[in-house]
């Protein structure tokens, strides 16, 4: 998957430049340019999330293995659409994980941030970071065997499970990364957070883990 070619065939599809783009995605120009031409292969999900926004199109379609941006939508075989319940899911998880990864990341490169001038509030915020990355995982399995459990055949299964799979994994993705970024930070913070404030942290890190893991093993063996 070439994601630079995908971003740049979308544009072009809606007769928008490279400026426009980015103005109405939010982010810089120069970082469209890189990420057309190749210079970035894998951006990160809020700056792919905010070029869908402004391409109008969702994150799951700029990451589709189809050459599905400049023409008409691809058709599935045998299925003729992708599930509705399957596709309503996937949209809803990708426009909310963008939505909760972008307030993070925005805590996270605020150096004046409230949540970041201690330790222990370091620590606190952190736990609610890992928390919600567990509360979205254990969501995802939760309502994919619903859906699953709604389908008819097997190609209607099928497709489902790619859509679903595609998603939670840039789900996955994404709040590791910032969980990854929020570790880093609370390590390097001068002094050390309380022991119950530690504790808490090191739960709430040990079950998003797990939840990863589960949703992941849903990922593999979803029919």
């Amino acid at each position: 998957m070439d994601i630079g070619k995908r971003v740049r065939d979308a544009r072009e599809a809606r007769e928008l430049t490279q400026e426009e783009l980015a103005r109405r995605a939010g982010v810089p120009l120069n970082r469209v340019g890189r990420i057309e031409t190749g210079a970035v292969t894998d951006p990160h999900y809020s700056t792919l999330s905010r070029i869908a926004d402004g391409l109008g199109v969702s994150v799951g379609e700029l990451l589709e293995e189809e050459p599905v941006l400049s023409g008409p939508k691809a058709k599935a075989p045998e299925a003729g659409q992708v599930p509705v319940a399957a596709k309503v899911l996937s949209d809803a998880l990708t426009s909310y994980t963008a939505s909760r990864i972008q307030a993070y990341e925005g805590d996270l490169q605020d150096p004046n941030s409230p949540h970041f001038k201690t330790a222990t509030t370091a620590a606190l915020w952190g736990e609610m970071l890992h928390r919600e990355s567990k509360m979205l995982a254990e969501l995802v399995i939760a309502e994919s065997r619903n859906v699953f459990g709604a389908l008819d055949t097997p190609a209607e299964k099928a497709w489902a499970a790619l859509t679903l799979a595609r998603t939670a994994g840039k789900t996955l993705v994404a709040f590791k990364e910032t969980r990854q970024l929020a570790d880093q930070r609370i390590a390097a913070m001068r002094d050390l957070p309380d022991e119950l404030a530690q504790k808490r942290l090191e739960k709430s890190r040990h079950e998003a883990e797990e939840s990863a893991h589960r949703l992941e093993e849903l990922r593999r063996v979803a029919p």
